[in-house]
């Protein structure tokens, strides 16, 4: 017999769940359940029932109940398999009796208890994985049928603050394994919802610390210390005071605590363990491989302006207004101006999962401000963006612009006097990387570029159905249906690493509100992109006017003047709101005053405003971090708690994007977050499946005298695990399989050496190496350099360190999740750490300009050949395994491939190597160091097994062929 209160009241034995029947006979369960095996009093029942209010049969009605309880709990009991429960009669009321463990609730406590005794013993490893199994009990509030049906019980209340007591012990434990990045979404939202729980606060304080983001975490700080004082007249507590104060003071113990610390507002100390972090050498210079995107703009005033110096001086420097405050939205930065020409540089020197996206809105937002703030004829402007690999040369101590050279500068230069008038021309690379939010049509004259219409409205179709998130998916169908039933506003925020499928489950909105508007008035979906230019007002006002691309000028006109004289207050506004929308029909010439922009903006949001009292309309947020300040502040003004408008509000809210308007979920009246986690294996399986089925792809070969199907059964399992649970990164597998496929099996793969990975694994690996402090960021080089076996004496070594200075870098590493340590020498007492994914050594490799690869290893091998003999044989142990680890998975099960095991984490294996050891060290070292080449070669048998599977002929086995 199974009790779960920790969400709907539900019964179950093995046969499935048990009809518990009635509200009333349902609540005296859930009441007795909150009071396992002890005598609950008839008054409290009937207090917990009816409280003042009881009717006059009501201790009847309870008797009815509880014999009503029995007959079901009797019924269930004929099954022996499980321990009875049954409801006894005790003076003065009533006893369940019930072994405890069937109840989840004290599942939970259990569960609780025993992870916070491992947690005072610093297992924090042990201790997160029992929290992480009791909160999984939880499917929503405690008894949330019984609570939403009017009982509000003090042990309901109760129970929750055991959830979040629960969830801060589990942040403390996270927090204590260095994983705050995977957390931070999480305590987000939150402490949002919970702005009072001080120990909450604190921890959000230190993960946005540990991500770089100081300012915020003292931010946040400042703001509750306000609230606190405004509301109850007190200051915060002297732990979360000491953490605020050591985020100010910038205390590298919050970053090199003590292995297993688990409470995050202890008070730091002087007498610490480990060694402060050595910074770096301010005004460095360094110079970094990077994939970046750039943005060339050029701007040519009109004839008059151009006559005179100053005159020009002038109109130039009202464009630099605008595209600085343009390029610092997107996360850019201005490398060079040089009179009318601007090189804005998006990857260096800081890197972002989505640089190249960010540089085509920044291009698109240039156009659409300057466009609106600029007369007609007032000059003219081009811009070309192009991404590729360069050589960046900036200091990592701040963001001064950085120097870059390399054919993707070169690249803009060519395009740009090809440029027309208002026009963003991409290369092909950009495109390829954006397609999927960006509309692009080939540019005239070159065939070799790509010009940019505008954002996307609505994401392209996908190739497969959308898997797994079905919590989520769940949460939005509930949402849907209370908004077009109350048509009071809503919220949705839907939050989620990059790639966990946001802009795929903001697009079910739309299919869920299709669905249940069927048979009544449709209800538009209006999208609200990042760039505010006459495409997306069009789109827009199409949608809600039910304008089609088959429509003729007159039938798209008429549907204007019909929708707007039914929305408009009065019949002077629905003139003006005409004149100034029908520009961007773009299918007549009109007659009459043309509108202006401003009006044509103005009119459109009144547009929006008026649907809303009328009707229901869905408003789609793109991406809250980059959106319009317009957007953010109507959103506000629509959904605040006195206004009668429907609209249902869904944004697609990253975690940074929150804090642009931290009081939206304190203010409405319905708002509700929505997390996407990483898929479970089965779902990440399932979707593998559909990608191999729509690439024409064939996963396995089926063999029924062999266990696994034989063949690539394995492809499937290696995927699974190398994604993590991203689905952007099971895409971009298959991609790179479909490519190995239709290539060449005889000749190179199409991919260039540095670009080996998954595009979106390669992006935000550099983007989580980047928000690392500048010397731990250096020591991380050196232990890529170092080898796939990382000593800390050749760490140091490589980056010609003092050992002593590494050790708290190679420590707050390991609380990064980078390395992870394996061994440690029992003679020099000396760690060896090996990289927790493979794949983040490679961008970090890559990312080393040719020069200081080979000064690095030059270093190495110096100190491989300066070994004494007992610790040269260990190190040689240690590289023939990782030769015979490699060799083994090269005809098998290819790990190293695809997951976990490392795609290109090693290269080509020195073999019959038998000579001195320190020759004979230095040349695995040497070998395993060379990455891409081997990846390749791997590649290209997984796309030659491939090729045979699809012909349906029969080889012998690829791993007797297999490309050594």
């Amino acid at each position: 017999m199974l009790f779960q209160i920790l969400g709907p009241l539900r019964m179950a034995d093995d046969r499935g769940e048990v009809v518990l029947g009635g509200l009333n006979r349902r609540a005296v369960l859930g009441y007795l359940l909150l009071y396992p095996n002890q005598v609950v009093s008839t008054s409290r029942l009937l207090t917990a029932l009816w409280g003042n209010g009881r009717p006059a049969s009501a201790r009847k009605i309870l008797h009815n109940s509880v014999s009503g309880l029995r007959k079901a709990l009797s019924a269930a009991a004929e099954d022996r398999s499980q321990p009875a429960a049954s409801l006894v009669t005790r003076e003065p009321g009533y006893q369940l009796t019930v072994d405890e463990q069937q109840i989840d609730l004290w599942q939970f406590k259990s569960l609780v208890q025993r992870a916070r005794t491992v947690q005072a013993d610093n297992c924090v490893d042990e201790a997160s994985t029992l929290l992480r199994e009791g909160l999984a009990l939880w499917r929503g509030p405690a008894l949330a049928d019984l609570a939403e049906a009017g009982f509000h019980w003090p042990e309901l209340a109760a129970a929750e603050n055991t959830r979040l007591d629960a969830l801060e012990d589990f942040f403390a434990a996270e927090l204590a394994r260095g994983r705050h990045e995977s957390v931070l979404t999480e305590l987000q939202e939150l402490t949002s919802a919970e702005p009072m729980r001080e120990r909450l606060l604190g921890q959000f304080m230190l993960a946005l610390y540990r991500c770089g983001r100081q300012a915020e975490a003292l931010s946040m700080y400042e703001k509750a210390e306000a609230t606190l004082e405004q509301t109850f007249g007190i200051e915060p507590g002297r732990e979360l005071k000491e953490l605020y104060r050591s985020i100010r003071a910038n205390d590298p113990l919050l970053l090199t605590g003590r292995p297993g610390t688990t409470e995050v507002l202890a008070p730091a100390t002087s007498k610490a363990a480990e060694q402060p972090l050595r910074p770096q050498p301010s005004g460095q210079i360094v110079a970094e491989r990077r994939r970046v995107s750039v943005l060339q703009v050029r701007v040519d005033p009109a004839a008059d302006a151009s006559v005179d110096p100053e005159h020009l001086d002038d109109a130039l420097a009202d464009v630099d207004d605008v595209i600085r405050p343009q390029a610092k939205r997107f996360g850019g930065i201005v490398s060079v101006r040089l009179g009318s020409h601007w090189l804005i540089v998006f990857g260096a020197p800081r890197s972002h999962h989505d640089d190249a996206r960010r540089a085509v809105l920044c291009a698109l937002a240039i156009r659409a401000t300057i466009n609106e703030t600029f007369a007609e004829g007032a000059g003219c402007l081009r811009m070309v963006v192009a991404t590729g690999l360069v050589l960046a040369r900036f200091r990592p101590e701040n963001d001064s612009p950085p120097s870059i050279t390399g054919a993707t500068v070169d690249a803009c230069h060519s395009l740009l006097p090809f440029v027309h008038n208002n026009e963003i021309w991409v290369t092909d690379e950009t495109r390829a990387a954006t397609e999927n939010t960006v509309v692009y049509e080939r540019a005239q004259i070159s065939s070799v570029a790509w010009a940019t219409v505008g954002v996307r409205p609505r994401p392209q179709a996908w190739p497969v159905p959308m898997i797994g998130h079905q919590r989520a998916r769940d949460t939005l169908l509930r949402v849907v249906d209370r908004f077009l039933q109350q048509r009071t506003p809503e919220i949705v925020s839907v939050h989620g690493d990059p790639g966990m499928g946001k802009s795929r489950l903001i697009a079910e909105v739309e299919r869920l509100v299709a669905s249940r508007s069927v048979g009544h008035q449709p209800v538009p979906v209006v999208h609200l992109p990042v760039v505010l230019d006459d495409a997306a007002l069009a789109d827009a006002l199409c949608r809600c006017c039910e304008i089609t691309g088959d429509d003729l000028p007159e039938t798209a006109n008429r549907k204007l003047h019909e929708f707007v004289k039914r929305t408009a207050l009065t019949a002077v506004e629905a003139v003006w709101m005409i004149t100034a929308l029908q520009p961007l029909l773009h299918r007549t010439s009109l007659s009459g005053p043309v509108a202006r922009r401003a009006d044509r903006m103005a009119a459109w949001w009144r547009m929006l405003e008026r649907i809303a009292t009328v009707r229901c309309i869905v408003l789609v947020v793109d991406d809250v971090e980059f959106a319009d300040h317009r957007v953010l502040d109507f959103v506000g003004r629509i959904t605040r708690s006195s206004s009668e408008a429907s609209v249902l509000i869904v944004a697609d809210a990253r975690p940074a994007a929150v804090l642009r308007r931290p009081r939206w979920a304190e203010t409405q009246r319905h708002a509700t977050p929505v997390t996407l986690l990483p898929l479970p294996d089965n779902d990440m399986e399932e979707l593998l499946n559909h990608l191999f089925d729509a690439h024409g792809l064939v996963p396995k070969r089926v063999d029924p005298t062999q266990p696994d199907g034989g063949g690539l059964a394995w492809l499937s399992r290696a995927l699974v695990v190398a994604c993590h649970g991203n689905p952007a990164f099971a895409h971009d597998y298959v991609a790179l399989i479909q490519e190995a496929v239709s290539s060449d099996p005889n000749g190179a793969t199409p991919m260039e050496a540095d670009g080996v990975l998954p595009p979106v694994m390669e992006r935000m690996t550099a983007e989580r190496v980047d928000r690392l402090p500048i010397a731990t960021r250096s020591v991380l080089q050196d232990a890529a350099v170092a080898g796939p076996v990382v000593w800390g004496d050749a760490v140091a070594a490589a980056g010609r360190w003092a050992k002593d200075e590494i050790k708290p870098h190679l420590n707050e590493l390991v609380r990064h999740g980078f390395l992870v340590r394996s061994a440690i020498d029992a003679r020099s007492g000396d760690a060896r750490y090996e990289f927790r994914f493979p794949p983040d050594r490679h961008v970090v490799y890559s990312q080393l300009s040719l020069a200081l690869r080979a000064d690095k290893r030059t270093n190495v091998i110096a100190w491989i050949d300066a070994l004494p003999e007992c610790r040269m044989a260990e190190l040689l142990i240690d590289y023939r395994n990782e030769e015979e680890r490699i060799t083994a998975m090269a005809g098998c099960a290819m790990g190293d491939l695809v997951g976990r095991e490392g795609i290109a984490a090693c290269g080509d294996v020195v073999r019959d190597v038998r000579r001195a050891q320190a020759d004979e060290a230095v040349r695995y070292y040497v070998a395993l160091t060379e990455m891409p080449a081997w990846f390749r070669a791997r590649l290209r048998w997984v796309a030659g097994e491939l090729k045979v599977l699809r012909s349906g002929r029969n080889a012998e086995p690829a791993s007797a062929t297999a490309d050594r």
